[in-house]
């Protein structure tokens, strides 16, 4: 206690030296938390750091202005903003902006105007007819995530086009405009599009970026939010488990105020970081502008950031994209759009997990996290492309964005070589040929047009990322010729993300480089070598490829590779089922599993369903090649319909004296395998140990499996703990779901019951569970979640609602009623279990159903049902569901 106090005063004590030289540098250097002992990453960069101590950096490389690249041109356009500084700003270097003094009429000629919700704060009462030019388009552009107020709809009326950020705020507005056109008496109301936040190369880049690692400034944690100061409490303790965090992993930390306020005071004159508890007041500085926000982005390695909304799959924090196109691995708040779409984003789950991720993660893995983030924003989140969507919205005839076109060029074309390139993430590349055929390729057609030229060789094997980290660059900076590093990320640290003078200053081989429409006199080998030799590159990082020789693909069905290391000593099997979530088993599962103080004694088992995305694919073979206790096992592609055949597999390979599971896109949280093994090897009369889960969905809630399972057996639990489990255990229970992640076994006897989850089936962990209690002898519970289950993420198995949802519920109810007539169950489980789950999980299910789905999803539903055996149905919704559903038969015979 008293070393934290003397720290914490000597924190103040830079505080208040800073206030009077607040520059980022200046934080930076001060080193709020004093030396950096933890972090791996920290010490890769702090020993490179010493080692380059000399070496000079020219003064502006850190502040390098954002540059628009040759992918994206600026539209020939003129939009005139309405007393919105920070909307003028966004669109800045896109178009001409005209910015719009709101006391006098626009004077100059614009093919667009743009009004917004700080419009409707000037004009009260709306915009004056008399400012609005006749006969220019008029959008109104609603950036945030708030709640249209009156003043708001007022200006929005005025518009013949609406532009909403989020899916939420489009049906907002749509009720709202929709229903007054209505009592209007029928007058159109605008039309009101999805127009999601994206980012301006200009404002917010990488360029620079790399330069200062190793500095106080690249160590830094930093916290900007315009928002936030004035309400801090939306994000519950979110905020507070990440700053908490990051001072436990003893990384500097820095909260700088809302600069858009003078002084860091909000406009009643309140302090806007008021609310922060007294503990974080040490680290606040004084505000900063967007300008250098934007670059305290570029220097800083992470970044903190919180969202506004948690339940949506659109509305994402423009902070967040802000700080991946900076090349900053970012810390935040819970959102559904963050975990579904961005998984390299590191959602805080409690202060432990956010400390153990900082403090385990290397230089190599931040890299990648942030360079998979950048690819991301700026090939998906692209404000040129969102300016031109408000443009079409508006109904006017812009030029789009084509995506460019790319042709690979080699020495050698080989099998292994196409094969790479025909799989390119998003961007396939469109042919490839040697150099010799390079110069007659498109003369005789007009399809051989080629927008980036990409030499390539087939000594080495490239990402499916590869061409998209290519054409991505091509979008934020404005070299023509783009490199790939050929080093690790300690030595390509040096050179990424920075502009060099031709290849003398940057040595890589041609094969890791892209040119954007070369010229015919350098359609050559030696002529592109030549070229470059004066010609600006922008180098980006080494990640991507590798040597040919050094790939270890996984092979179909390779049981042998796949059993693990034997000599390892490894002592606890993760099984982990994998299918076309790529981003997401490396970012969610594996990071997680990393972070775990147990991580060197598992046996990471990744079982690929025959994924057919080859980032996925990629994704399991580069993971098995760089960690040495993860090994793969790959299903002839296809995939089985859902995580049982997976598991089954994973089981019937494991060779360690425990198992677990964990799913791609869940999370290992609080280190808790660690401490089902402890439980486990201290008590060798147990069959396995359970703990909770958390639950992400709308918000963040709890499942206390430890409180439930010691409630419902209080009278079988022994003196140390141990639950002597009961016959009548799932009775007892009224057939609870649990999930199967949140325990760990003893592999011998969970293998010796000859189980096995139903292929094919959704909820079908929560049987298997039912399966082991009823069998099991002995077990233990801990008092601590193990993983986090994320809700709802989009596109997955059980948030999919079509006709066929109900079928994969039948392959389990098939089996599990099966199980239950053999054990003398089944009518346990109709009285105590079937309706209600009917009732709160399958009818409202049901409802979701397009209407033109509902018949065959009903049958499905009703053979699902059936499989339980004939019963007399107590619930009325269920009665009227048969009722509704013998109708809508009598409808479809009369049809037929």
């Amino acid at each position: 206690m008293t070393a934290r106090t003397t720290q914490l005063t000597r924190s103040l004590d830079h505080v208040r030296q800073l206030l009077q030289n607040p520059s980022a540098d200046e934080v930076a250097r001060a080193g709020l938390l004093g030396p950096l002992r933890s972090a791996p990453f920290l010490r890769t960069v702090q020993q490179n750091h010493e080692a380059d101590a000399g070496e000079h950096h020219s003064p502006g490389e850190h502040h390098s202005p954002g540059e628009l690249g040759p992918a994206v041109p600026r539209l020939d356009l003129r939009v005139a903003v309405l007393a919105d500084e920070t909307l003028s700003e966004h669109l800045q270097g896109l178009c001409e902006v005209i910015s719009w003094d709101p006391e006098e009429r626009l004077s100059e000629q614009a093919d667009l105007v743009v009004l917004s919700p700080v419009a409707a704060a000037a004009f009260g009462e709306g915009v004056p007819e008399s400012l609005l030019p006749a006969g220019t388009p008029v959008v109104f552009w609603d950036y945030s995530f708030e709640d249209p107020s009156e003043h708001v709809l007022t200006v929005a009326r005025q518009a013949g086009t609406v532009a909403a950020a989020s899916e939420e705020q489009v049906r907002r507005y749509e009720e709202q405009l929709t229903g007054e056109a209505v009592s209007f008496g029928g007058s159109r109301p605008p039309q009101v599009h999805l127009l999601p936040s994206a980012v301006n190369p200009l404002q917010h880049s990488p360029i620079g970026s790399r330069t200062a690692a190793g500095t106080a400034a690249a160590h830094t944690v930093t916290f900007a939010d315009a928002w936030m100061p004035r309400r801090p409490h939306q994000a519950g303790d979110h905020l507070q488990w990440i700053l908490d965090a990051v001072i436990e992993a003893e990384l500097p930390l820095v909260l700088a105020a809302d600069g858009s306020h003078a002084q860091g005071t909000a406009a009643d004159g309140t302090d806007p970081l008021a609310d922060l508890p007294i503990r974080h007041r040490p680290y606040v500085t004084s505000p900063r502008t967007a300008e250098e926000t934007a670059a305290a982005d570029r220097r800083a390695d992470v970044g903190i950031t919180l969202n506004p909304v948690a339940d949506s799959q659109s509305a994402v924090a423009p902070r967040v994209l802000q700080m991946l196109a900076s090349g900053t691995m970012v810390l935040a708040s819970y959102n559904q759009g963050v975990n579904s779409y961005l998984p390299e984003v590191h959602l805080a789950n409690s202060q432990q997990d956010v400390a153990d991720a900082l403090r385990s993660l290397t230089l190599e893995e931040m890299r990648r996290v942030q360079a998979d983030g950048l690819r991301k924003v700026f090939l998906d989140h692209h404000a040129a492309a969102q300016l031109r969507s408000l443009c079409r919205a508006a109904g006017l005839n812009v030029q789009e964005l084509a995506e460019p076109r790319v042709l690979a060029v080699t020495d050698q074309v080989t099998d292994a070589l196409h094969e790479a390139l025909s799989v390119q993430q998003s961007h396939p590349v469109q042919d490839l040929v040697t150099w010799d055929q390079l110069q007659d390729y498109g003369r005789d057609s007009a399809d051989s047009h080629y927008d980036v030229l990409l030499p390539v060789s087939a000594e080495r094997h490239y990402s499916p990322s590869y061409v998209a980290d290519h054409l991505a660059a091509f979008t934020y900076q404005s070299a023509k010729i783009t490199a790939k590093l050929d080093a690790d990320a300690p030595a390509a640290d040096a050179q990424a993300h920075r502009h060099h003078e031709g290849f003398a200053a940057l040595d890589v081989p041609l094969e890791l480089t892209a040119w954007w429409r070369p010229t015919a006199p350098q359609l050559t080998a030696e002529a592109l070598r030549t070229a470059a030799q004066s010609t600006r590159i922008y180098a980006l990082d080494h990640l991507e490829h590798r040597r040919a020789a050094d790939r270890r693909p996984v092979g179909v069905k390779d049981a042998a590779a796949a059993r693990g290391p034997q000599d390892a000593e490894l002592e606890l099997t993760v099984v982990v089922p994998v299918y076309n979530n790529g981003a997401h088993l490396r970012h969610k599962a594996f990071a997680s599993l990393r972070r775990s103080s147990i991580f060197s004694r598992m046996h990471i088992l990744l079982v690929d369903d025959g994924s057919t995305d080859p980032l996925t694919v990629a994704t399991v073979e580069e993971l098995a090649a760089e960690w040495p206790n993860v090994t793969a096992y790959r299903h002839a592609p296809g995939g089985s319909g859902s995580a049982s055949r997976p598991r089954n597999t994973g089981l019937e390979l494991t060779e360690t004296p425990y198992v677990t599971y964990l799913d791609p896109d869940n999370e290992m949280v609080e280190d808790g395998f660690a401490r089902l093994l402890q439980e486990l090897e201290e008590h060798p009369e147990i069959d396995f140990a359970v703990g909770g889960m958390t639950i992400w969905s709308t918000g963040l809630r709890m499942q206390d499996y430890h409180q439930v399972l010691m409630d419902a057996f209080a009278d079988c639990v022994d003196a140390s703990g141990t639950i002597d489990v009961p016959e009548d255990a799932l009775a007892r229970l009224r057939f609870r779901p649990f999930g199967i992640q949140t325990l760990a076994a003893r592999t011998g006897w969970l293998q010796s019951l000859g189980l096995a989850q139903p292929v094919g089936a959704v909820g079908q962990d929560t049987y298997f569970f039912q399966q082991m209690l009823h069998y099991a002898q002995k077990i233990r519970t801990v008092d601590t979640p193990i993983h986090t289950y994320y809700a709802v993420v989009s596109n997955s198995t059980v948030n999919t609602i079509n006709a066929r949802y109900f079928d994969k519920y039948r392959a389990l109810d098939e089996a599990r009623s099966q199980w239950l007539r053999e054990v003398g169950l089944l009518q346990t489980y109709n009285e105590t279990r079937l309706e209600r789950f009917t009732e709160q999980w399958h009818l409202p299910k049901l409802r979701r159903v397009p209407e033109d789905q509902w018949l065959e999803a009903a049958e499905n539903l009703a053979a699902l049902l059936n499989c339980y055996g004939p019963r007399t149905w107590k619930s009325t919704r269920i009665q009227d569901f048969f009722a509704q559903l013998e109708v809508a038969r009598n409808k479809e015979r009369m049809r037929g």
